[in-house]
């Protein structure tokens, strides 16, 4: 058995990645598996509009079911999304479900999006990753990787 089972397609881990210095809350906020709420301990109780309006979205392209169950890969996405990815991107913004899709696809093949998309919005600046004119994913090459 090799000794690179582990290897990233997208390159080494960074330890630095998602490096909270907020002490009050975890390093990767979504390991304590919070609700999906605009109301949750997240948001200390009050209403997050933002958190609102991108639950609105998702809830456009998967089911409330999916999302809000812990241990489906449409959660850990949202809840990366929500409340993780460092760039914070907000409801409307044209990378929204693309980042939602990438970050469910990165869970399933178990390497988390901080590896990968944490850097730009524009998910087609990563090597292994190709899009068209209009920016929309044609190809993730994971190949040889796969072996």
């Amino acid at each position: 058995m090799s000794s690179e089972v582990n290897k990233s397609p997208f390159g080494p881990p960074d330890s630095s990645v998602n490096s909270s210095t907020d002490h009050n809350h975890p390093k990767n906020h979504c390991d304590t598996k919070p609700n999906l709420s605009p109301i949750n301990s997240m948001s200390n109780y009050t209403y997050d509009d933002r958190v609102a309006k991108i639950l609105d979205e998702l809830y456009s392209i998967t089911t409330l079911t999916e999302i809000n169950d812990r241990r489906n890969l449409a959660y850990k996405a949202a809840c990366w999304l929500l409340y993780d990815d460092d760039l914070k991107i907000e409801p409307g913004d044209r990378f929204l479900t693309q980042r939602y899709a990438i970050a469910g696809f990165l869970f399933s093949i178990d390497w988390h999006p901080d590896r990968v998309v944490h850097r730009s919005l524009e998910t087609c600046d990563f090597d292994k990753i190709k899009c068209n004119d209009e920016g929309h994913i044609t190809e993730i090459n994971i190949s040889e990787y796969c072996e």
